[in-house]
């Protein structure tokens, strides 16, 4: 039995992943070494302790292997976010129960990957991506030009209808140039991307013009995604600018007109 425990021991310390069982009442049974080095503790500081008396300042949403055990199943976390002796960490974790002969519960095994690096080199690519894809530049306190870049990257892809709302919401654009002259080519997830970002705006109100189409994309637009030719578009950057801002000074004197109106009512 103890050359048993000792092999099991020995191949548990092979794996990369930290790895640490606890019985079902949630007692420490084993802890890898890896699972020792991620954090900074011995086993003897593990063995036999509960494991909320290990980790007291867990949130309830971050005790894993407790919710997986009140589940009664497997469980995966992608991302839980937790602070031990100073150090901020992402992890990823992985429960697996083990039953006994009577079905009942005999022991949690709980794998702990730490994606902390991971995670804030995705966040940092994503601010990367949002700011060399999406960058809204105001003409007037209601007018913007978004010059649309080459998208290269599935994350460009992911972003760039979250983070144009998020620009027009926040410098408050109601008229919007969409700038396609870098764009030689158009695909059909491109198209696609292209329309959802259209209709998302016009949903929050955002009037929307094309401008800078390159000449061999027209044809593409006028055969396959005719969903596009339903858009306001110019050959020019500077016929979209102008017709934007005459839009904006129209709505703006729309505007002062209704308040002379009220004010002579009153």
């Amino acid at each position: 039995m103890k050359e048993e425990t000792q092999m099991f021991k020995e191949m548990m310390d092979l794996f990369e992943e930290s790895i640490i069982i606890t019985n079902k009442d949630l007692h420490i049974l084993y802890a890898n070494e890896s699972y020792l080095n991620l954090f900074d503790v011995t086993f003897e500081e593990l063995h036999g302790k509960h494991l909320h008396e290990i980790f007291p300042n867990t949130t309830s949403e971050n005790r894993v292997t407790s919710k997986a055990m009140k589940a009664k199943q497997n469980m995966i976390f992608r991302k839980v976010h937790m602070e031990w002796k100073g150090r901020k960490m992402v992890l990823r974790v992985q429960t697996k129960i083990h039953y006994d002969e009577q079905n009942e519960i005999e022991f949690v095994m709980t794998q702990i990957e730490d994606v902390t690096e991971e995670v804030k080199q995705q966040e940092e690519r994503e601010a990367m991506i949002k700011e060399m894809t999406i960058n809204i530049i105001p003409m007037t306190k209601e007018v913007g030009i978004l010059p649309l870049l080459s998208i290269n990257t599935e994350d460009q892809k992911d972003i760039i209808i979250d983070h144009t709302l998020e620009q027009c919401r926040h410098l408050n654009i109601q008229y919007l140039a969409i700038d396609l002259s870098s764009l030689h080519t158009i695909d059909e997830q491109l198209a696609y991307i292209i329309e959802q970002l259209l209709s998302t705006l016009k949903l929050l109100g955002v009037e929307v013009f094309l401008s800078g189409i390159h000449p061999k994309i027209v044809p593409s637009i006028h055969s396959r995604y005719t969903h596009l030719s339903k858009y306001s578009t110019y050959q020019t950057l500077h016929q979209a600018i102008n017709e934007l801002l005459r839009n904006s000074n129209v709505e703006e004197e729309n505007r002062h007109m209704d308040k002379r109106k009220r004010l002579y009512k009153n």
